[in-house]
This record gives structure tokens, C-alpha cells and sequence, in this order.
């Protein structure tokens, strides 16, 4: 009898929400499998932010990370996954950051974006956040809640060279807002 109570109580312990170590939600979590299995990447990345008072969740494959988009990581099928923007909209119910690695400084054995020169492709996916348990697909529609557009090298920018780069930036991480900070010397 003491077997079979102990037992029970085990089976009970691990089936708790309190000691599931999954660092997102369920819905999320099914988002990232089917990402994750359509799209070769060795990092996936995370962002949030709100438009219009809609929550978007978007998903995108990389071959580096980037310090300044970076709150957080966890790993998933052996896969890098990185997030940011978290705290800023309230979204610790579809992140679980006591799950996750809080970022410092650097991901061991992974390539910062800064140190990387190659040019890759992306195929960002949006989804538009009903609840933990309802992430809705946006469609990259005139109708949807914006529309990319791919910067070009003849904006505002007189250096060429920073022109290049900030073009490949943009086209390559899907944002909605970039700044760029100048120094004097």
C-alpha cells in the first residue's frame, strides 16, 4: 500500500504545472515545433510587440544572434530559441522566463550577429496574440496589419558602406521600429 501511495504521489508530482520545465506555452510551443521542423536554422528568434493595440508574436530563423534583440534563451529539439521584448508587453504567460536562461553577455558557442558578415534569407511568421492558448497566423497581405517593405540603399544615409549594412539589417531581422545611435568622437 505505501508502494502504491508513494507512487501516486510521484505521478502526481510530475504531472503538476509547477514542475513542467516547458519555457513556453502550449500553443507557443506548438507554433515553434512546426516552425522549427519547415525551417533549417541553427537559431530561431522571438519578439513581441503591439500595433494598434494588437499583440504580435513573431518567429524567425537566423544563423546568428543579436545582443540587442536578446532578453532570454532556451533550447528546443536541440535548437537555439532566443526572445525579446517580454517584459515591455506583459507576456510572462506565453514565455516562462524562470524556464529560460536570462541573457548576460554572450550564448556559449554561438555566433553574435556583429561578428558575422554573411548575407542569409529569412521567412519570419506572424501571429496575432488572442491569449496563451489562441495565436493566430497573419498573412503577408496588403490587408494584414502592415506590409514589409525592403529598404533600399538610396535612403537618407550618405555613407554607402553604413547604408549597405543597415539595409541588410533591416531586410534581414524582421522589426518594426530601428534605432541608430550616433557618437561623436
Amino acid at each position: 500500500m505505501r508502494l502504491i501511495s508513494i507512487t501516486i504521489f510521484i505521478l502526481f508530482f510530475q504531472s503538476c504545472s509547477f514542475c513542467n520545465k516547458q519555457p513556453v506555452c502550449k500553443e507557443l510551443n506548438n507554433i515553434l515545433d512546426s516552425y522549427i521542423n519547415s525551417h533549417d536554422y541553427m537559431i530561431y528568434s522571438i519578439s513581441m510587440l503591439n500595433i494598434d493595440d494588437v499583440d504580435i508574436l513573431t518567429i524567425d530563423g537566423a544563423y546568428a544572434y543579436d545582443k540587442d534583440f536578446t532578453d532570454g534563451y532556451f533550447f528546443k529539439n536541440g535548437k537555439l530559441v532566443v526572445y525579446c521584448n517580454l517584459d515591455r508587453f506583459n507576456r510572462k504567460n506565453i514565455i516562462y522566463q524562470n524556464n529560460t536562461y536570462l541573457f548576460k553577455d554572450t550564448i556559449p558557442g554561438y555566433q553574435e550577429i556583429s561578428n558575422v558578415s554573411a548575407n542569409f534569407e529569412t521567412n519570419p511568421q506572424e501571429f496575432r496574440i488572442v491569449s496563451p492558448k489562441l495565436m493566430e497566423p497573419i498573412a503577408q497581405t496588403p490587408d494584414s496589419c502592415y506590409k514589409h517593405i525592403d529598404a533600399v540603399e538610396d535612403n537618407v544615409i550618405n555613407d554607402i558602406n553604413l547604408s549597405k549594412a543597415l539595409n541588410r539589417y533591416i531586410n534581414t531581422y524582421s522589426a518594426h521600429l530601428y534605432e541608430i545611435n550616433f557618437k561623436k568622437k
